[in-house]
């Protein structure tokens, strides 16, 4: 991460600058802060671990916000697509008539049901490999990370596959 104090960048991560080299500026909290950055030698080795558990149930929980706040645009454009397939027009002023504001968040349930699967493990799969890709090789490079996001990925769409049939059948 960067830090930026008084017009000065300081890049903190991977490197340690002596508190010598640290200018303070007027900013005390900004100051003290980096200063206590620079003395803690925060590199990606010595970094807080954040535990497994922890690490996969905001991962669930943030895919979950996700789909809560994309699910209404989700189910306007699937009635689209339905509309269309049928050789209906679609009215989205039409629809709220039907059936009400509230019908957009029709399937809301199993959405974030996929979510749950999903998200968890697409997000909290992808940091336990790498984290281990890292023991394992010592470095985590571009490909690396291409690599594991792609077969975490993949193994969240198989394991989510029947919600999202769920999530497009509500």
């Amino acid at each position: 991460f960067f830090f930026i104090s008084g017009g000065n960048t300081l890049l903190l991560h991977n490197c340690s600058i002596p508190r010598k080299e640290f200018a303070p500026t007027k900013h005390k909290s900004l100051s003290t802060m980096a200063a206590v950055a620079v003395n803690s030698k925060m590199t990606s080795s010595s970094q807080p671990v954040m535990p497994k558990p922890v690490v996969f149930a905001t991962s669930g929980l943030g895919g979950m916000l996700g789909w809560a706040i994309i699910h209404p645009a989700n189910t306007v454009a699937v009635r689209m697509s339905l509309a269309s397939m049928q050789g209906k027009k679609f009215s989205f002023s039409g629809m709220i008539r039907e059936n009400g504001v509230m019908s957009v968040y029709d399937g809301l349930a199993a959405g974030v049901s996929r979510q749950i699967f999903y998200a968890t493990s697409r997000f909290g799969l992808f940091e336990v490999c790498r984290d281990k890709l890292h023991e394992i090789r010592g470095k985590t490079d571009f490909a690396g990370r291409v690599i594991v996001g792609a077969a975490t990925g993949a193994t969240a769409a198989a394991l989510s596959c029947p919600m999202e049939v769920a999530t497009v059948r509500m």
